[in-house]
């Protein structure tokens, strides 16, 4: 094969789809990416069999062809030269490259051992915008389980309907659900478990953009088509919780607090916490006070100026996961919506329509 293309666009490419890429030591073939020289564009593909990146870029093609290659060594060079026009060969098993005064000779392997990336055969199409998409993404990305014990809880849950759109993710400790308003093209209803890794690429790509995303839905798997980028993803498995059972409807006491003031707030009551990272909330009608404490490190108590409808309350909590939720709520003020010691708190904004977050309470020795 051989060709002209742009650094510049090359590089963007590789830093595309070199995340896909894998490490293993029984199907070294992983680490490679797939070049195909096309008729005036060069594809390159990258997988780890669980997800795959295919992205194009322009090219002037002489010879058309196909190669296998390290990710790292051609990332490791095309990303150290100057920007401008490159002219990449393939000769005697060895991937030319050369630039100016740059020039580098890469030994491939061979492309039939490359993986076939499972191309999508189903018509069931949607569209949505990229930044309702990667906003979606991102609400409830922190909320999805790390562990394998319950596999169907490890990724995001995507549930399209008429008009409108639900993600919601949990690790048993905390809950997020985010709804926007649909107007896509979709089938009735359709729904889905996205794998953390896939969700995590996808919100790495999308721009905040009017731009339109193209999913391609199959039974165990998924495509999204923007920007001339292809992603390739299987589906996790299994039946979603039934999560909205156990988002409460009533409360006994609601505290609104200020953002940015609650966020500082606990930021310092991290400074003081153990291992555990629970606080202790103490909730009165005209402020909520904030204490942590550790043997090893000491006390500290703050108050936070809030207005309270209800009993007064003390609960615990991780810390960590009160600042997970409120940075994903758009909004100057949070309501925290409460019931008895031991039952979860439910955190909204003000005025932000959509978005629910729900922390389990740390259970006091």
């Amino acid at each position: 094969m051989k060709l002209f293309c742009l650094q510049e666009n090359l590089k963007n490419a590789l830093n595309i789809v070199e995340k896909a890429t894998g490490q293993n030591p029984t199907l070294p073939i992983l680490s490679n990416l797939f070049l195909e020289a096309e008729n005036s564009q060069l594809k390159i593909s990258a997988t780890n069999l669980e997800i795959g990146i295919v992205t194009w870029i322009p090219s002037k093609t002489e010879e058309k062809g196909e190669v296998c290659i390290q990710s790292k060594i051609i990332s490791g060079f095309i990303n150290n030269i100057n920007n401008g026009k490159i002219e990449i060969e393939t000769k005697n098993k060895t991937l030319n490259i050369k630039k100016n005064d740059y020039t580098a000779n890469i030994l491939t392997t061979d492309s039939k051992n490359f993986p076939i990336i499972p191309k999508i055969k189903s018509t069931k199409k949607i569209k949505i915008k990229q930044k309702d998409l990667k906003n979606s993404i991102n609400k409830t990305i922190n909320s999805a389980a790390t562990n394998n014990l319950k596999p169907e809880i490890t990724g995001i849950y995507f549930n399209f309907k008429k008009n409108s759109l639900k993600t919601a993710s949990t690790d048993s400790f905390r809950l997020a659900e985010n709804q926007i308003d649909y107007k896509g093209i979709t089938e009735d209803k359709n729904s889905f478990i996205l794998p953390t890794k896939t969700a995590q690429e996808l919100n790495r790509l999308l721009k905040e953009s009017e731009d339109e995303v193209v999913l391609l839905l199959d039974e165990n798997q998924i495509m999204f088509d923007f920007d001339n980028i292809q992603i390739f993803s299987k589906l996790i498995d299994g039946q979603y919780p039934n999560y909205e059972q156990i988002i409460p409807k009533n409360f006994k006491t609601k505290t609104t607090v200020k953002k940015q003031e609650f966020l500082n707030v606990l930021k310092i009551a991290s400074v003081f916490c153990g291992k555990n990272n629970d606080i202790k909330i103490k909730i009165n009608k005209k402020n909520i006070e904030i204490i942590s404490q550790d043997n090893e490190k000491g006390e500290n108590k703050n108050e936070l100026n809030a207005k309270t409808d209800g009993p007064n309350l003390d609960i615990n909590f991780n810390y960590k996961y009160l600042m997970d939720g409120l940075n994903n709520i758009d909004d100057e003020n949070i309501i925290l919506n409460f019931n008895e010691k031991n039952t979860p708190v439910l955190m909204v904004g003000q005025k932000e329509v959509g978005y629910n977050y729900i922390v389990m309470p740390v259970r006091s020795v």
